[in-house]
């Protein structure tokens, strides 16, 4: 990068008038090298970017029904299948939320699998950006629900917060 700013300064300077085609053939080789790694080092960053919200995503979606659930009152089950049935007996046939979510929560727990086994290339990347944005719908429509049951929101600092969300 250092080499081409002094090219660039030494042409403006007219301390290079004329190059030879060797030269020039030299820097369009490096040129391509660099734009190369680039996309390269492009395509590895956004496949980690991908695997981040897919995983977040998953995080997101079981904390805000377990902490709903039990916010209503609701006994939170340890398995996730055990999980899955409290979320569609509550809250989907109780309380009327879109069924649409057992199929979202089905194809992002499909995606995590997917990236624990180390298949994310297989992910399209507006699928992964799509589930989140279920999953934000979701937590807009838990919010919801949380408001006509009057749940009281507590306010805490970030120590208690944790505590809250985990136990």
């Amino acid at each position: 990068m250092r080499e081409i700013i002094e090219i660039r300064k030494r042409i403006e300077r007219m301390e290079i008038t004329e190059v030879e085609g060797i030269f020039v053939d030299e820097w369009i080789r490096r040129a391509e090298k660099f734009v190369n790694k680039a996309a390269i080092l492009l395509d590895y960053f956004e496949m980690r970017r991908k695997v981040k919200i897919i995983q977040k995503t998953y995080y997101v979606m079981h904390m805000a029904v377990a902490v709903t659930l039990r916010d209503l009152g609701i006994r939170v089950p340890k398995d996730e299948s055990e999980v899955l049935s409290a979320f569609k007996k509550e809250l989907i046939e109780k309380r009327g939320l879109d069924p649409i979510y057992v199929q979202v929560w089905s194809r992002v727990r499909e995606l995590k699998s997917m990236v624990d086994e180390n298949r994310e290339d297989e992910i399209p990347d507006e699928e992964a950006y799509e589930m989140r944005e279920y999953i934000r719908r979701l937590i807009f429509d838990l919010a919801k629900i949380r408001a006509e049951e009057k749940v009281a929101v507590p306010i805490l600092n970030a120590d208690q917060r944790i505590n809250y969300y985990i136990t």
